[in-house]
């Protein structure tokens, strides 16, 4: 689990561009999946909200914030180019640099993430989107 959420960390960092996102519209809806897209400080937001999980995403020049929720559960993720990473859940913060020893890392993340139902929920909402080729569903 903790190798797939530093995965993403790094998926998300080498692929997601500010410039790939189009103006705020109104919330687009795909079977039971709602997208808004929209801008906040300059930045570009996505709000997904689907299988009973709440979706946020903003994106700036040089970094990536991200919040996964379902009903009792948060997880957060802050990221930025220089290679800090902040994920949290539930009030609790990991503050990781990329010079950090990996697997001492992952362990962080395993026990910090153990049992989360928001990351479970994440999980099942990505894969619901698996193949859907829209901008917005392969940003989730």
């Amino acid at each position: 689990m903790g190798r797939k959420v530093l995965l993403g960390i790094v998926l998300i960092a080498g692929i997601v561009t500010p410039s790939a996102w189009p103006e705020a519209a109104a919330p687009k809806v795909a079977g039971d999946t709602k997208f808004t897209l929209g801008w906040t400080k300059q930045e570009p937001t996505l709000q997904v909200e689907g299988r009973g999980v709440k979706f946020s995403k903003r994106v700036g020049r040089d970094h990536v914030a991200i919040r996964g929720e379902v009903k009792g559960d948060a997880v957060e993720l802050q990221a930025d180019m220089a290679g800090k990473v902040r994920i949290g859940r539930r009030g609790c913060f990991l503050d990781l640099q990329m010079r950090d020893n990996f697997e001492a890392s992952i362990a962080k993340v395993q026990k910090l993430m153990a049992g989360s139902a928001a990351l479970e929920g994440l999980e099942g909402l990505v894969a619901t989107l698996t193949g859907d080729e829209r901008q917005e569903a392969r940003s989730v």
